[in-house]
């Protein structure tokens, strides 16, 4: 549980009537990387716990992923079974069955499957690790997989920033995304020090 306040962005005060900021409407920004931040430091101040980074992924990426491991099966759903074919609509259904206000069945099944294909990942043999490494770049790739770390060198790896400015990077540029990155953490920095450091 948070202990203070924290001034919530404009729109979830003005158009959902919370006056309050948690962890639970920390990704609200469209921008992963202020979404991370926001995240990692409600989790510090509500859980006491400190990450070396985020790490976000979307639908796509389990049904990618389910199509190389192949299909499991979920203990805490029945031994209900999920592959890449029917992910989508497993999904959906335990979206809306029986669906009320504060239900956690969705985030509840969602959880499931992750732990269940992180668990056959982590267990399996070197061979299905080398078969999901093609998935993998294509994830990154494409966004579906998004990664924030405190670690700048990390977060520039393919930034050389010795023959890249800023004025001359485009979205085709290497290291467009790790720079527009560096830029954004800076300013949040500046922009989110004073009402977050006042609950220090």
């Amino acid at each position: 549980q948070l202990k203070g306040h924290v001034d919530p962005p404009l729109p979830i005060r003005n158009y959902l009537n919370q006056p309050h900021y948690f962890l639970r409407d920390s990704n609200f920004d469209p921008d992963f990387m202020v979404s991370s931040v926001q995240s990692a430091w409600f989790l510090q101040k509500e859980m006491g716990i400190n990450v070396d980074g985020v790490i976000g992924i979307n639908l796509n990426t389990i049904q990618k992923i389910l199509q190389v491991t192949g299909p499991v099966k979920l203990v805490d759903f029945g031994n209900e079974e999920i592959s890449s074919d029917n992910f989508f609509f497993k999904t959906h259904f335990y979206a809306q069955d029986k669906f009320f206000p504060g239900s956690t069945q969705k985030k509840d099944f969602l959880t499931s499957a992750a732990n269940v294909l992180l668990n056959k990942i982590t267990d399996s043999n070197k061979s299905l690790l080398i078969d999901l490494m093609p998935a993998v770049k294509q994830l990154l790739d494409e966004k579906d997989i998004l990664i924030f770390t405190n670690d700048d060198n990390i977060q520039s790896l393919s930034l050389d920033n010795s023959t890249i400015r800023t004025n001359e990077l485009s979205p085709k540029s290497p290291g467009y995304y790790a720079e527009l990155q560096k830029i954004r953490r800076e300013y949040h920095r500046q922009s989110w020090s004073k009402p977050m450091d006042s609950l220090n």
